[in-house]
């Protein structure tokens, strides 16, 4: 049952319909002070403001515009900075994304011309608003509102690629962050580029750098320019915990201002005072205390958005997504019992071909290890471009570049192991990722040493063309990255297919596809097809679905293949908690399986896992107990290789010893 608000004529107080369940009678606590609530007159000034808006993807053809239509329209207040910020929650294809690209649209034809100080978008000005308006307290501009999101970050990796294959030089982090006319960086970017740890990697090209590494380009990029409006759409997303710890922080100290002593780095007081910041998150250790007025949007059966908004009063952000969660979960998955063991050893075997037998199978009498590096080294060519990192500093000439990627590298991964990679940024996860994935362009990289992929030699493996990477991995590892996910919505061919198709693509059987696809819940959403009919949500095409559901789409397709090689690279970047608990626990059921001695001469499914995550204590301690092994990386190099309690008891506590230690003595 979707959430129903009215509002009492007192204003402020929010009724649920009789006909609302006590479920969602929760989530009208959470606004019971909302402070958009006041008169006109008593009302603080805004910097944006929604009314009666209905939103919608330019993209989309009218037909879908008005089949999509809520109800009634979207009413939403941003606050001016100085007066807390934002929170926005909402679950997967709630439209928090549709919400931020509207905020963010900058309009290039009317900003420059117009003279008043409040500038009306409606649907001929601003293309993500049909009807309604779109309001803000004086012209936007380029740099009025800057954003951190998939979007940002997939837009950044289409640059780059256009970049190369327009002729041009690779691009390289340096020019991400100062834009294509180069220059120096300014002030503030250099006091970011330092905080970040990206200093010795201004040289190195994007299409080299880790996902936790181009977030950290962006985040640099959008706070140098000190927008009005910073739009945060899980932006700690692919972020080591450090990282995030420093972004927090510095998402506090915008909100409320820098202190003196904060201003070293030539950022004026008066400049930080206005920036207003939106953060959009599903994860509530990330919620920081100053993002005080909050708001979830809600969209019935795909359309358009509308929000409930209102004071945070204290509420951690635990609290917040507790409420969230029990009272917009209708048809939350994590609810549905998991499959048992016996329906999984019937699933695995369902419909198998000879093929399937031979390439999926891995049998327990066979001890050949499914993944070996010995002595293996990846390196990053000299850049060549003239001078970019250069110009990183007035006085001081750039330490000299970072060449490796991985070093000396000694790893075997054995038929039914389950394994977590663990490691900060730039440790060398999303390279070893590719390499198990069979995705990297050997014209990019250099190596030495041996790598060995299932029974597939590195040699020949890479110099192989993309189709034929793409087919290979299809019927024998099965990979989820962000790097595949923009991959997938960059290639229009493959985003005008329907998700149901795109998760059959990838197996041979559609009882195989549609009985993992009912386990995660892919099978419970539904849409407006036309006025009056739904649509079970993987029927529509994969590119106008969200970026969770895209990310659940991907991995139901990963895991229907029943591969002997799954890795999963931050698998639950993007998903709201009630699809990041069925992942993981679907995940770790498969794993249970995989570990149970067969008692038939059935096929058994062998499978083994690479869990790659900077969440370890949210999602493999609570969640995967079935991971048994780890390896964590720093530097390229593998520093731990052990059991997973040997891990958690005496490395990981010994690093958080000495990080205390450093902190300290700083």
């Amino acid at each position: 049952m979707a959430i129903v608000f009215r509002q009492t004529a007192g204003g402020g107080q929010y009724d649920c319909h009789p006909e609302t369940s006590r479920r969602d009678r929760s989530m009208s606590r959470l606004f019971s002070s909302d402070s958009s609530s006041k008169s006109d007159h008593d009302a603080p000034p805004f910097l944006a403001q929604f009314q009666n808006a209905q939103l919608h993807y330019p993209s989309r053809s009218r037909e879908q515009h008005q089949q999509q239509e809520a109800k009634s329209g979207l009413n939403w207040t941003i606050y001016p900075a100085g007066t807390g910020g934002h929170l926005l929650l909402g679950r997967n294809g709630s439209g928090k994304s549709l919400l931020g690209a509207a905020l963010a649209h900058y309009d290039h034809q009317h900003a420059s011309t117009t003279t008043t100080l409040e500038r009306i978008n409606d649907n001929k000005t601003n293309p993500f608003v049909s009807k309604g308006s779109f309001r803000t307290d004086q012209p936007w501009y380029s740099n009025t509102v800057a954003s951190v999101s998939f979007a940002s970050h997939h837009d950044l990796l289409k640059q780059a690629s256009q970049q190369v294959e327009e002729g041009g030089p690779p691009m390289t982090a340096y020019k991400a962050i100062t834009g294509s006319q180069g220059g120096l960086l300014t002030k503030a970017a250099q006091y970011l580029v330092v905080r970040f740890g990206l200093y010795a990697l201004l040289h190195r090209t994007v299409s080299t750098l880790s996902t936790g590494e181009i977030r950290k380009v962006l985040l640099v990029r959008a706070l140098a320019q000190r927008p009005r409006l910073l739009l945060l759409d899980n932006a700690l997303d692919g972020l080591d915990v450090a990282s995030r710890e420093k972004l927090q922080t510095l998402i506090s100290q915008l909100i409320r201002g820098f202190r003196p002593d904060m201003l070293v780095q030539g950022v004026s007081a008066h400049a930080t005072a206005h920036t207003q910041v939106v953060f959009m998150t599903h994860r509530p250790e990330e919620i920081v205390d100053e993002l005080e007025h909050v708001s979830v949007v809600v969209s019935e059966n795909g359309a358009s958005p509308r929000v409930e908004s209102g004071a945070r009063d204290g509420r951690s952000g635990t609290e917040l997504m507790e409420l969230l969660e029990s009272s917009e979960s209708t048809n939350d998955s994590s609810l549905r019992p998991l499959p048992s063991l016996d329906e999984i050893q019937n699933w695995w075997n369902m419909d198998c071909s000879s093929h399937q037998t031979t390439t999926t199978t891995v049998h327990l009498h066979d001890k050949s290890p499914l993944v070996r590096l010995e002595n293996f080294s990846m390196m990053v060519p000299q850049p060549d471009e003239n001078g970019d990192t250069l110009h990183v500093s007035n006085n001081h000439e750039p330490q000299p570049p970072k060449q490796f990627l991985l070093q000396n590298i000694d790893w075997t991964v054995q038929p039914g192991e389950h394994w977590l990679v663990a490691g900060g940024n730039g440790a060398g996860k999303s390279t070893l990722s590719r390499i198990l994935a069979q995705y990297l362009d050997p014209t990019l990289t250099t190596t030495r040493g041996h790598v060995q992929v299932l029974s597939s030699q590195h040699s020949e493996e890479y110099r192989e063309n993309a189709t034929r990477r793409h087919q290979r991995q299809r019927s024998q590892v099965g990979w989820v990255s962000t790097e595949w996910h923009m991959a997938t919505v960059s290639d229009p061919e493959r985003s005008r297919i329907t998700a149901w198709n795109m998760i059959r693509e990838r197996c041979d059987s559609d009882r195989v596809a549609q009985q993992m696809a009912q386990w995660l819940g892919l099978m419970d959403d539904t849409v407006l097809s036309q006025p009056g009919e739904e649509q079970i949500l993987i029927h529509r095409p994969f590119a106008q679905l969200s970026q969770g559901q895209q990310k659940m789409v991907l991995l139901c397709a990963a895991l229907a293949s029943r591969p002997p090689l799954l890795v999963l690279d931050e698998p639950c970047q993007g998903l709201d908690v009630g699809n990041r608990t069925r992942l993981l626990q679907m995940v770790e059921r498969l794993c249970q399986h995989s570990s149970v001695v067969p008692t038939t001469r059935r096929r058994h499914p062998e499978m083994s896992l690479i869990y790659i995550t900077h969440h370890h204590q949210e999602e493999v301690q609570p969640y995967l107990p079935s991971i048994s092994k780890v390896i964590h990386l720093a530097d390229g190099q593998a520093i731990f290789q052990g059991s997973r309690d040997a891990y958690f008891d005496s490395f990981v506590a010994g690093e958080q010893q000495r990080n205390d230690h450093d902190t300290i003595s700083r």
